[in-house]
């Protein structure tokens, strides 16, 4: 009887694809879920020219280094297209967005010929007292 109790309970935790990390992928995912949520958010807000709404979606570090008076990192607003790749990497979530923009004459995106100019940027996300903000970005991916 004690081991039909064995084997039974053997089979269920196989079955059921070992419980734990069935638990942690699904972390992982409502993670990455809340930090695509957190960027789609910010693009809205971009898209807008609203530049104190996408504050909220930033660490202080990140407004400090890429908000100015009349744009954010060299864009006076973007458009998201699209997010091409999610990767949640050291306990930081990297999001590569497709977008379009309208940048800034001293921006390296600037074209003269081009109102709005198309480029992938990727963004480092990390959790701040509960909620998935941005930390970073970086192009040349």
């Amino acid at each position: 009887m004690k081991k039909i109790l064995v084997f039974m309970l053997v089979m269920s935790f196989l079955f059921t694809g070992c419980g734990v990390s069935n638990t942690v992928n699904n972390k992982q995912e409502s993670a990455i879920d809340k930090a695509e949520t957190t960027i789609k958010s910010y693009f809205d807000s971009f898209q807008k020219g609203n530049f104190e709404d996408m504050k909220q979606y930033c660490t202080a570090s990140f407004i400090r280094k890429y908000f100015h008076e009349k744009d954010v990192n060299g864009s006076k607003s973007e458009k998201m297209i699209k997010i091409e790749k999610k990767v949640n990497e050291n306990n930081a979530y990297k999001l590569t967005v497709r977008y379009r923009c309208v940048p800034v004459e001293n921006s390296a995106l600037y074209d003269a010929n081009k109102e709005k100019v198309e480029s992938t940027i990727t963004y480092e996300l990390i959790n701040q007292n509960g909620k998935i903000k941005i930390n970073n970005c970086y192009t040349g991916n």
